[in-house]
């Protein structure tokens, strides 16, 4: 009986692997650059209903991500894709904490925010990779050095984020990873990861300005940390 149980394990953890290695030879086959960016920017047209346009929209012109929410090819089941959304809520209490029950206070429905990779059922998503074309663009861009490992950096055509309101001044824009679309943890303890929390002040974006966006903790409430997952070149502009 004790050689049929140890014979069984042996077989189950040579099952786990085999998927494992299969699964991450999957995801490597499926980094394909997205059709929809064209001389390296995302042609956001292409993806028209997932962006908003109006008189007054607030718009991402370029991104850099440094922590896509979710593992590596070493992390699977959950790396190494990072499927990250952006959603709105009111300009209203702290940045530097979020308390449970987010998914009930945003004034916008959750959006995709694209990144550089075809994936899966025309999924744009962010991925682990390190890629060195993109490190020493930024170190020219920088003129330093100490750069920080970066997924992609990434320029978007007509990608906007939020409509300006009558005399709204600002807004908070949250970016993050699903993980199981639990907010607050499911009974198995999963939630998504938050990459960013920030106030965008409208009458600051009426040029291009930059802003970093933190990793925050899944405590309750989540806290903001001081690592950068993602910094975004912000502009409020028509767009029609």
């Amino acid at each position: 009986m004790q050689k049929t149980i140890m014979m069984a394990s042996v077989t189950l953890i040579l099952l786990i692997i085999t998927t494992c290695t299969c699964a991450q030879q999957e995801f490597t086959c499926l980094k394909n650059i997205s059709p929809r960016i064209k001389n390296d920017v995302y042609m956001a047209k292409e993806d028209a209903g997932n962006w908003e346009s109006g008189d007054e929209v607030l718009c991402v012109l370029e991104a850099e991500c440094y922590e896509n929410g979710d593992g590596s090819f070493n992390d699977w089941l959950h790396g190494p894709f990072g499927h990250v959304y952006w959603d709105i809520f009111e300009a209203k209490g702290s940045i530097d904490e979020i308390p449970d029950g987010a998914d009930e206070r945003r004034i916008q429905p959750p959006r995709f925010f694209r990144g550089p990779y075809r994936t899966h059922d025309g999924q744009d998503e962010w991925l682990d990779q390190y890629d060195y074309k993109v490190i020493e663009k930024l170190k020219q861009k920088y003129k330093t050095m100490q750069i920080p490992k970066v997924i992609w950096c990434l320029k978007y055509d007509s990608a906007g984020l939020w409509v300006w309101k009558d005399r709204q001044d600002a807004i908070i824009l949250r970016l993050w990873e699903s993980n199981s679309q639990s907010e607050d943890g499911t009974w198995f303890g999963r939630r998504n990861t938050v990459l960013g929390y920030e106030k965008i002040v409208r009458q600051e974006t009426q040029v291009p300005r930059w802003y970093s966006f933190y990793e925050f903790t899944n405590d309750h409430p989540r806290k903001k940390t001081q690592k950068v997952a993602f910094r975004l070149l912000l502009q409020t502009m028509q767009l029609k």
